[in-house]
């Protein structure tokens, strides 16, 4: 006579907890794969982005910043336009195309001929970086002091750290000096003097552009009769 025995409810319960058990790995398991493999997605697609701004840059080195703290950018859809990124080089993980328009390279002259690059790309799943536009709070005054014969220049700034400023010198409205960038002290405020003596008689006027280390600017200019 055949043994028709069946299970349990005990033996029932323990299997299905058993099992219970391997699914909630199972789930982890791929929920970590998943998660990987997007992040290395996104990993590849701001190397791939930043690689091709670079190219860009190489190119056309005109666009560069020109000063230390300066800071340039351009859009995606600009390196769309100009072929160096495919249209449907620049999607989400889910496939979904980004924000061309809204999305952003910025390079940033860190150094004299040292430059940094980062992404800030809109995507319908994902947000990259952060837009790096910073309300300018720079404050910059230039003065002629006739009787040493220098420029004082006094720079401040609430929002980021004062970078560099560069100057052109004018005599009888005509240019008789401009300077490159000259890198300041990365600190909130900042003092100097622009030597004039090599320029006098004359009527003297000083044109400053200023730069802190999000790459906002501002120029001032003063002029004098200088004898």
């Amino acid at each position: 006579m055949l043994n028709k025995k069946g299970f349990t409810l005990v033996e029932l319960l323990a299997t299905i907890a058993i099992l219970g058990i391997l699914m909630g790995v199972a789930i982890g398991a791929v929920s970590w794969i998943l998660d990987d493999s997007e992040e290395n997605f996104y990993d590849n697609l701001e190397k791939n982005v930043l690689l091709t701004a670079e190219t860009y840059f190489a190119d056309h080195r005109a666009m560069l910043p020109q000063v230390v703290g300066q800071k340039r950018r351009i859009s995606i859809r600009t390196l769309v336009n100009n072929n160096y990124l495919k249209k449907g080089d620049v999607v989400d993980y889910g496939k979904e195309e980004c924000d061309l328009d809204q999305s952003y390279v910025y390079v940033t002259m860190e150094s004299r001929g040292k430059f940094s690059y980062s992404l800030y790309l809109v995507c319908p799943a994902k947000t990259l970086g952060k837009d790096e536009e910073v309300s300018n709070t720079l404050n910059a005054s230039v003065s002629i002091d006739g009787s040493t014969r220098v420029a004082n220049l006094n720079i401040s700034t609430t929002s980021s750290t004062v970078a560099s400023y560069q100057y052109t010198i004018y005599k009888d409205s005509m240019m008789v000096y401009n300077s490159d960038g000259v890198e300041a002290n990365h600190t909130t405020s900042f003092t100097g003097t622009i030597d004039l003596s090599a320029y006098v008689p004359g009527t003297i006027k000083v044109v400053v552009t200023v730069y802190d280390d999000y790459g906002n600017s501002k120029t001032v200019n003063t002029s004098a009769i200088m004898t």
